[in-house]
């Protein structure tokens, strides 16, 4: 529980910013959302073989201080499912059955914005999993850097793809090495949707 305060004192220290205001700006702050991410990862520990890891989020949504590029997101639902390189499947047993957690945060500093594309860092705590019971003594931190493109409308953005490449302690306290990317669900359906009558054209 010690590395979740820690997260959670970071959080606060870096919210300062998108709070903080000397005079009330009502374009300053940024409303993010999308629908929820269909991602992919691979995780390389230090003690075990790389594995593969899916992962489907609903509803994500955030501020953003336009300034400073300092933000918070959120979402109420995140499903995990990892498994072993076949070859390694010795070493997973029991590791890696489908899981839900309910608390999902990130705060993060994207420090270079350019017509919806972004470089920044991040951190991430992804807390109150669900495995048959709720495990609340279980979390997982992930920090490191995040690339992506999102649709920039006034005050509000709309995430459409980003790619992470991080540090991991999973929820086994192993130290893993991430790298992931998440699509927008609803971009992934409007491509299928897409690609199915080019295809019957």
């Amino acid at each position: 529980m010690k590395k979740l305060y820690i997260f959670l004192v970071l959080l606060a220290i870096f919210s300062l910013p998108v709070f903080a205001q000397d005079e009330y700006d009502e374009n300053r702050i940024v409303f993010n959302w999308n629908l929820g991410n269909l991602g992919g990862a691979l995780n390389t520990p230090l003690t075990k073989p790389l594995s593969y890891e899916t992962t489907l989020s609903i509803l994500n949504i955030g501020i953003e201080d336009r300034y400073t590029n300092i933000g918070i997101e959120f979402n109420p639902f995140m499903y995990y499912y990892g498994w072993p390189l076949p070859e390694n499947m010795e070493y997973y047993l029991e590791d890696y059955d489908g899981y839900i957690s309910l608390l999902n945060l990130i705060v993060y500093w994207n420090f270079l914005e350019l017509s919806g594309f972004y470089i920044g860092s991040f951190v991430a705590a992804n807390y109150m999993f669900i495995y048959e019971d709720f495990m609340m003594n279980k979390f997982i931190l992930t920090a490191g850097f995040h690339i992506g493109w999102k649709i920039k409308v006034d005050s509000v953005s709309y995430s459409i793809i980003m790619g992470e490449l991080g540090y991991r302690n999973n929820l086994d306290n192993s130290h893993r090495y991430h790298i992931g990317i998440k699509i927008d669900i609803l971009t992934l359906l409007a491509l299928y949707v897409l690609g199915g009558s080019w295809y019957y054209y």
